[in-house]
């Protein structure tokens, strides 16, 4: 194995891309609400690409809109299919980010407040199966792509 047990690509860091909070009045509804977007760019060179992640969370106390961005890279002179590039970033940098993002959403939900808002663990690789089930109670995913320059 040519990559010295690494994975085939490599996770470079992440960024706050923005961050919305809109606190409300207590409703009497129990209904919570939460979708993510999905979006990749990449580079020109086909090996460094950045997911990008909105996650829509609507409860009845506040609603919160974080986005992040994710940098990935992959090996040099590689010969994965731009498409294999999508799913893997799609599933397994979703998976990377998402730690990173639920302790956003928590943090700055109980800055003002006593209630942290918690996102909740996710079977992501179920998740992806499902994202065109737009009828499902689970939280939904849409997908984008984008280009991006380096």
């Amino acid at each position: 194995m040519g990559n010295d047990g690494l994975a085939i690509f490599q996770f470079e860091g992440y960024t706050i891309e923005e961050i919305k909070l809109l606190r409300k009045e207590k409703s009497t509804s129990d209904d919570a609400k939460m979708k993510f977007n999905l979006s990749i760019g990449e580079s020109p060179d086909l090996n460094s690409y950045r997911l990008i992640i909105e996650v829509i969370v609507e409860n009845p106390d506040v609603n919160v809109n974080v986005t992040m961005s994710g940098a990935f890279k992959f090996e040099e002179n590689n010969e994965i299919p731009k498409e294999d590039k999508f799913v893997l970033l799609k599933s397994n940098g979703f998976a990377i980010l998402l730690p990173y993002l639920r302790s956003v959403v928590s943090i700055i939900t109980t800055l003002d407040g006593p209630a942290a808002v918690v996102l909740p663990i996710i079977n992501v690789f179920e998740m992806m199966k499902n994202s065109d089930d737009k009828e499902s109670d689970n939280p939904q995913i849409d997908n984008d792509r984008n280009e991006i320059e380096q």
